[in-house]
């Protein structure tokens, strides 16, 4: 049975981006990224495109937004798992 899976990457952006590309291969799963990638970086770079491929979505947003909060506690009760990494 295919879950609603949010991956929140917060520390290491890198390691949260791969868990999202082998979660994808059975569940549904969408990825917020607090304050951004860094889309310099290989790493970063090779995960986005297997995302891209996988079609994940991606939101990246800054805690200097006013309502960063509710949309992620919104995101979060809409999905069945949630993996902060």
């Amino acid at each position: 049975m295919r879950k609603n899976i949010l991956v929140i990457a917060i520390k290491d952006k890198v390691e949260a981006l791969r868990v999202a590309n082998g979660l994808s291969i059975l569940h549904e799963v969408k990825v917020i990224a607090i304050n951004g990638l860094n889309r310099d970086e290989p790493k970063i770079t090779e995960q986005l495109e297997a995302m891209e491929f996988a079609e994940i979505p991606l939101l990246e947003i800054y805690t200097d937004d006013g309502d960063y909060g509710k949309f992620i506690g919104d995101s979060i009760l809409q999905s069945e798992e949630v993996f902060m990494i």
